[in-house]
This record gives C-alpha cells, sequence and structure tokens, in this order.
C-alpha cells in the first residue's frame, strides 16, 4: 500500500510540474518486546484495538469493507513494526530499503501501558537503533 500510494503521490506531482521530493519520509507503529509473542500480545493488539475504533472508521479511498475487516495479522503486515528486536530491524531495513529516509514512530499508543511503552522505546534504543547508526547501516 506504501508503494501504491507513493507512485499515486509522484504521479500527481509530475502531473503538476513538480519534481520528486528530495526525502522519503514515513510513520509506523511500533512496538518492540524480547519476543513476537509477547510483543503482539502487549502491544500489537492495542494498535489493532486502536485502527478498529478510529482509523477503520474514516472515509479513506482505498479502505475497502475487506480491509476493514481484516484480522490483526492482515492488518499489521505490513504496517505496523511489531515483533522481537531482530524482526523490528528487518522491518526497518525494508523500508530503508524501499527508499524511507526519514521514520516517525508512534510508540506508546493508547491501550499500552506507559511501563510496556517504555521497556519496548528501551529494547528497540538499544538492540535496534545501533544498527542503523552511520556505519552499520
Amino acid at each position: 500500500m506504501l508503494r501504491k500510494c507513493r507512485a499515486i503521490f509522484l504521479d500527481e506531482r509530475a502531473a503538476l510540474g513538480r519534481p520528486e521530493p528530495a526525502e522519503f519520509p514515513c510513520a509506523r507503529e511500533l512496538f518492540c518486546a524480547p519476543t513476537h509473542a509477547e510483543a503482539a500480545e502487549r502491544g500489537g493488539r492495542a494498535i489493532h484495538r486502536f485502527y478498529e475504533d478510529t482509523y477503520l472508521q474514516w472515509p479513506h479511498p482505498y479502505l475497502g469493507e475487506e480491509e476493514r475487516r481484516m484480522s490483526y495479522a492482515e492488518l499489521a503486515r505490513n504496517r505496523f513494526i511489531v515483533g522481537d528486536p531482530d524482526e523490528c530491524a528487518q522491518a526497518v531495513a525494508e523500508l530503508r530499503d524501499m527508499g524511507v529516509d526519514q521514520l516517525a514512530f508512534r510508540m506508546e499508543p493508547p491501550g499500552v501501558s506507559k511501563d510496556d511503552a517504555r521497556a519496548s522505546m528501551e529494547l528497540f534504543a538499544e538492540q535496534v537503533v545501533p544498527r542503523f547508526t552511520e556505519g552499520n547501516a
């Protein structure tokens, strides 16, 4: 979906005679835990509930009824970064390889305790971020 929406955006810019932007920012929901199961339970389910209560209720040209009924696994795929440090790093690397050069994360979604959010942020900062610092990317 990100590729599709970016292509539409770039086509519209080209039609208006505007150049391709120099930057490709992206935002993602993120929850990192020691195991995938823990990340899905402590963070992923809350993110899914948040989407069901908000985003999936809004009118959107690319969201049909099928998308609005997606399970957690279906909705999370390529939309959320939820997993253990290796899975989170892989998702960030895939976005980087797509050309994304700036990432913003929602790391404390509604329904996640402050303690769980803090633990997720600390784990991400300690075990994922160093993989993308200068000299390691």
